[in-house]
């Protein structure tokens, strides 16, 4: 599987363009062909860190394609541990067109970025964004690698596919430790992962910090679907639910309604 034994006849990426009948960006022929790839798949987590590797895409039935449930114009790149993509999405001319986050819980999907390295990027600082608590879709297990360390290596190595001079600015941020609005704006200033960002920014103006963890899990237990009706807009919490939450803060349910910021979203 090593990017020396492709290149005695072809590179990695000749063969999958080749076998799928599309054009690569830049970033992914490199991804293959330098061997990228393996140093995400040493990495450890939840998350993106399993690569699906050149022989893999190359198979008659790759593993990693979720055949009627994963849409046909998607070809998986990385996974996590729990059954989740980042794919790359074919566009009308055949020519990688996006990079897609794939829930496999219910086939739910969101935009990560115009390239992979984009992608990683946003996966790897994730954590110092708005919004970071909950995800883009319910997922089919409990997300809980919000605080995973970064792979320094991926990272640097996705920092330098990015055009200048957001390369420079991004890294000069994680550097300095840059959280919140301030980091996010950085990444719509220059146009990396704006779908992904905008919908951090979403999560965050409409995340009630009144409603506590263990308080949330109770309701979800008793009926999942109402708590998660709920945790949108707060103005479809029940009677009950209300009434304890109005009596555990000592306020009356304008306050509660208060917390959510529709204008932002």
């Amino acid at each position: 599987q090593s990017n020396s034994s492709s290149r005695g006849s072809r590179a990695w990426s000749d063969q999958i363009q080749t076998k799928y009948r599309c054009v690569l960006s830049t970033d992914l022929a490199r991804w293959f062909d330098d061997g990228i790839w393996q140093t995400a798949d040493r990495s450890t987590g939840h998350r993106f860190s399993q690569a699906v590797s050149p022989n893999e895409l190359l198979s008659d039935a790759p593993p990693a394609i979720w055949q009627a449930l994963m849409p046909c114009d998607f070809l998986p790149i990385l996974g996590n541990d729990r059954g989740d993509w980042l794919c790359v999405r074919v566009g009308n001319d055949n020519s990688a067109s996006e990079i897609i986050h794939w829930y496999h819980g219910g086939g739910d999907w969101i935009p990560w970025g115009r390239t992979l390295a984009e992608a990683i990027v946003f996966d790897n600082v994730r954590a110092r964004l708005p919004g970071h608590r909950r995800d883009h879709a319910v997922s089919a297990e409990s997300e809980n690698d919000r605080e995973t360390p970064s792979d320094p290596n991926l990272i640097d190595w996705a920092l330098n596919c990015l055009p200048e001079p957001a390369a420079t600015e991004l890294e000069s941020a994680l550097k300095s430790n840059v959280h919140g609005t301030a980091f996010a704006d950085l990444f719509l200033l220059h146009q990396i992962s704006v779908a992904a960002v905008l919908c951090q920014l979403v999560i965050s103006a409409l995340e009630n910090r009144l409603l506590p963890a263990d308080l949330v899990a109770q309701w979800a237990n008793s009926d999942a679907q109402q708590t998660q009706r709920a945790l949108f807009d707060n103005r479809l919490l029940t009677e009950s639910q209300l009434i304890e939450l109005t009596q555990r803060h000592q306020i009356d349910t304008d306050a509660i309604y208060a917390q959510q910021d529709w204008d932002a979203a």
